[in-house]
C-alpha cells in the first residue's frame, strides 16, 4: 500500500510540474512574441527615417 501511494504521489508531482512547465513556456512564448514585435516596429521606424529599401531592411533583420 505504501509503495502504491508513493507511486501515485510521484505521478501527481509530475503532472503538477508538467502543468507549471507548460505555463512557464506559454509565458516565455508571449514575452518572445512581444520582443519580436517591438524589434520589428523599431526596425521599420529606423527604415522610414533613413528611407531604406527592402533589401537593406532584410539585411538588418538577417543579422
Amino acid at each position: 500500500m505504501i509503495r502504491e501511494l508513493d507511486i501515485l504521489r510521484r505521478e501527481l508531482m509530475n503532472v503538477r510540474n508538467t502543468t507549471a512547465m507548460r505555463k512557464d513556456f506559454y509565458n516565455y512564448q508571449n514575452d518572445l512574441n512581444k520582443i519580436t514585435q517591438s524589434f520589428i516596429t523599431d526596425v521599420k521606424k529606423q527604415a522610414e527615417k533613413k528611407k531604406m529599401n527592402k533589401v537593406t531592411l532584410l539585411a538588418i533583420i538577417h543579422e
